[in-house]
């Protein structure tokens, strides 16, 4: 039921794995290609009554691997039970699946880490699936807009990561956006292109958010809508985001948090003064420009943890 294969750096092929197999790692392997799924043990006379009983694939520091339309992954109709798929550090991976991963029916978290030359699929719809509740993309080149505007109508997902993405220079409009009905913490961090947050306020359900490292978003000339959603925790490095919608409209904020922001003379009081019905928590991390702390800082009413 379960396959771990690390640490061979001479293993360049493996043979097609059984069905029964339910986990299965590839790591430091110089494998061209993954393996298929063996249909054979099944006694199935026809591909369509195969149950694959893979849930976990794990593929990590393949250097060899330019491929993903080869192998198990093209066999998608198979893996009625994959429900986590995480592919990382594989520098040379030029090509996705020909149908994206929009067929594993049943594929909540997706990992797609450091592949940094990955090319954009030529496929008409979504390349995600609608059953996925967790995205994680940390650079994987030419792919990255393409897997953003593939967020429309995933009403499970849950969590979204952004990391590292250079080739992203806007999030997604309303028509995107405000079809995640359940979208809870979004994490974005050095998009050192990102230069708007799009329609994010649209997010109703959004309640932990991050944005660090990513020095280019400005001041939006396009009206916004309202912001919709109320957050339990705000990270920010630069208190400047705070006047960028749609954070500047936010009033009902229970934790801000606002990391290393070297240029920092003095708190937010208008945004603070805002959201004092709920704000209860405020840390600062290192500030050495920090002159003084708002003069209405006694209206902050609900505030019980200053650090």
């Amino acid at each position: 039921s379960t396959l771990r294969v690390r640490w061979c750096p001479n293993l360049k092929e493996l043979p097609a794995i059984p069905c029964t197999l339910e986990l299965l790692m590839i790591k430091h392997v110089q494998l061209a290609v993954l393996p298929r799924i063996h249909q054979r043990y099944t006694g199935a006379r026809d591909s369509q009554s195969v149950k694959s009983q893979l849930s976990f694939l794990h593929i990590e520091s393949c250097s060899h691997l330019t491929f993903l339309n080869k192998g198990l992954l093209e066999q998608q109709e198979l893996l009625h039970s994959l429900t986590t798929l995480s592919v990382r550090y594989c520098e040379r991976l030029h090509h996705l699946p020909t149908r994206g991963f929009r067929e594993l029916h049943h594929l909540t978290t997706l990992e797609i880490v450091a592949c940094p030359i990955l090319r954009d699929v030529k496929t008409t719809g979504s390349l995600l699936p609608a059953s996925l509740k967790n995205l994680d993309v940390n650079p994987c080149g030419d792919i990255e807009a393409s897997i953003i505007m593939s967020l429309q109508n995933l009403t499970a997902l849950r969590r979204l990561t952004l990391f590292n993405c250079c080739n992203i220079e806007e999030l997604p409009s309303v028509d995107v956006f405000g079809t995640l009905n359940n979208l809870n913490d979004v994490s974005i961090c050095r998009c050192k292109n990102l230069i708007s947050l799009g329609a994010l306020g649209a997010v109703a359900s959004l309640r932990m958010l991050s944005i660090l490292c990513c020095d280019k978003i400005s001041f939006s000339h396009k009206p916004q809508d309202a912001c919709c959603f109320k957050l339990q925790k705000l990270r920010i490095d630069c208190q400047a985001l705070l006047w960028v919608e749609p954070l500047r409209s936010l009033r009902h904020t229970k934790e801000l948090q606002i990391g290393d922001d070297y240029a920092m003379e003095s708190l937010p009081e208008e945004w603070l003064l805002q959201n004092a019905a709920s704000l209860h928590s405020i840390e600062i991390g290192v500030a050495e420009a920090l002159r003084s702390l708002p003069s209405e800082m006694k209206k902050l009413g609900s505030l019980q943890n200053l650090h």
